[in-house]
């Protein structure tokens, strides 16, 4: 209840006449919730444990000087990243460099903010050879997961775990036989009922701005990681195409 506070200083009238219901109505509400009467109802509300509210910028107060606010940004991306070394399940790490490593098809899926870290991921692997794609847009994603079969992978990457057109891509793609990988911050999300293979990195409970990008640079490490893996997996060939990416971007840069 959003008025908890309120509720257990009232009575069961006062109650019933703030909600414009009949008193018999509150009782058979307790009955649902399994509880003896309105007194117990008003027990368990008293007793219930306060939320912590969520800042928007985590540990950061509106009167905290720029450098002390420098710290506290930077403190907060160097901490997710230790944690998720820790955290992450690095069997199931090896278990997605594999199954990119052995795929016909490489599929890297996010939506919105997850876009960036996708498209970076891809043009890793595309420049070194695999044959890898990325899809940003909801409808292009499940039209390239709608032909995919069971020699290829599809990776998507999502903060929440819930961001809708991201979780029906991935659920098309395992629906057609493909291998899937999701990358999330959160241990319970929806986006791990689709998955084949979970990377889960660590993260707060909340859903503050400064989390969420803390969480996302963990992100970029995990993709940076597997591409790191999956170039090394392939040594020579990786060599030679970095060296001769290098000649072209080289000539596109002032000297």
């Amino acid at each position: 209840m959003e008025n908890s506070e309120e509720v257990v200083t009232l009575s069961i009238s006062e109650l019933a006449k703030n909600l414009e219901v009949a008193e018999s109505s509150i009782v058979r509400f307790c009955k649902i919730l399994h509880l003896g009467g309105f007194g117990e109802l008003k027990l368990n509300l008293a007793c219930r444990p306060k939320e912590k509210p969520v800042l928007p910028f985590g540990n950061v107060k509106k009167d905290d000087s720029t450098a002390e606010i420098l710290d506290k940004v930077l403190g907060a991306s160097i901490q997710v990243l230790s944690e998720t070394r820790d955290f992450i399940n690095h069997k199931k790490f090896g278990e997605a460099v594999e199954c990119i490593r052995n795929a016909n098809k490489i599929i890297f899926c996010g939506m919105y903010t997850s876009s960036t870290i996708v498209h970076d991921a891809y043009m890793r692997l595309y420049r070194i050879g695999y044959p890898v794609f990325c899809f940003t847009d909801p409808y292009e994603a499940k039209i390239a997961a709608s032909m995919l079969d069971e020699n290829c992978v599809v990776l998507g990457v999502s903060h929440t775990g819930r961001t809708k057109e991201t979780i029906e891509t991935l659920r098309l793609a395992k629906e057609n036989g493909a291998k899937v990988i999701a990358l999330t911050s959160f241990v319970r999300s929806p986006i791990l009922d689709v998955a084949d293979i979970s990377l889960v990195i660590c993260s707060s409970a909340s859903e503050g701005v400064m989390e969420a990008v803390s969480s996302r640079i963990s992100h970029i490490a995990v993709m940076d990681a597997l591409c790191t893996c999956l170039g090394i997996s392939r040594y020579e060939q990786t060599t030679k195409r970095i060296e001769k990416n290098s000649e072209i971007i080289n000539k596109m840069r002032f000297e």
